[in-house]
C-alpha cells in the first residue's frame, strides 16, 4: 500500500531484467484523478504505446536478441502496439474533447504521431502551465504526455493514426515507411 499524493499519468514496470520483461509487455498504466480537474478535458484515453518482435511462428524473440548491443542502444521491435493490440479501433465522439494519456513503453522506438486537433495540456511533470496547440506528438521511450483531442471528422468516419519515422541517431530502423498505429472511429456525440 502507498499514498499518491500527486495526480498525472505514471507507469509501471519491472527494473530486474527490465529490457526483456518490459519487451514481454511486462508494464502498465497508473492514472491518478485530481478531482480538481476542468471537465473542459472531456473523454479519457489512456494509450500504453509499445512495440514488439516476434519470429515466423509467431513467438517472443529470445531476451538476448541483439547481445549486448540490443541492451545498450534498445530494440525497436517490427510489431506496433497500442493498449497492447494490434491496430486497435477506439470510438470517439464528434466534437467532444478527449484527453489522452499517451505513455510510451517500448524499449527504443520513439514515437512521433500527427493527427490534426492535439493540444498538449502536460506530461511527465503533471499539468503545463499552459497549454500548447501541436501538429505533431514526439514521445520518447519512457514518456508522458497528456493532450486534448477533439475529433472534427463527420461520424461514421474512420481516421488513421499514424507512426511516423524518427531519426534518432543511433540505431535508427532506417527505410521504414509510416505504419498505421490505430484506426480512430468518430461516432456521434450521445
Amino acid at each position: 500500500e502507498f499514498v499518491v499524493r500527486d495526480a498525472g499519468t505514471y507507469w509501471y514496470h519491472p527494473h530486474h531484467n527490465s529490457s526483456a520483461q518490459v519487451g514481454w509487455g511486462l508494464y502498465g498504466p497508473i492514472v491518478v484523478e485530481d478531482p480538481s480537474d476542468s471537465p473542459a478535458f472531456g473523454d479519457d484515453l489512456v494509450l500504453m504505446l509499445s512495440d514488439m518482435t516476434l519470429d515466423e511462428a509467431g513467438q517472443l524473440l529470445p531476451k538476448d536478441n541483439g547481445g549486448s548491443f540490443g541492451d545498450l542502444f534498445g530494440r525497436e521491435g517490427s510489431v506496433l502496439l497500442v493498449n497492447g493490440k494490434v491496430r486497435p479501433r477506439p470510438k470517439v465522439r464528434a466534437g467532444k474533447p478527449q484527453r489522452w494519456r499517451v505513455i510510451n513503453a517500448a524499449r527504443a522506438r520513439y514515437y512521433s504521431m500527427s493527427l490534426r486537433g492535439f493540444t498538449r495540456l502536460g506530461g511527465d511533470n503533471g499539468l503545463a502551465e499552459r497549454s500548447q496547440k501541436l501538429a505533431r506528438l514526439l514521445v520518447v521511450p519512457g514518456e508522458r504526455l497528456d493532450v486534448s483531442y477533439t475529433p472534427s471528422f463527420a461520424p461514421g468516419t474512420v481516421s488513421a493514426l499514424r507512426w511516423l519515422p524518427v531519426d534518432r541517431g543511433y540505431s535508427t530502423a532506417f527505410g521504414r515507411q509510416s505504419e498505421t498505429m490505430m484506426e480512430i472511429e468518430t461516432v456521434n456525440e450521445s
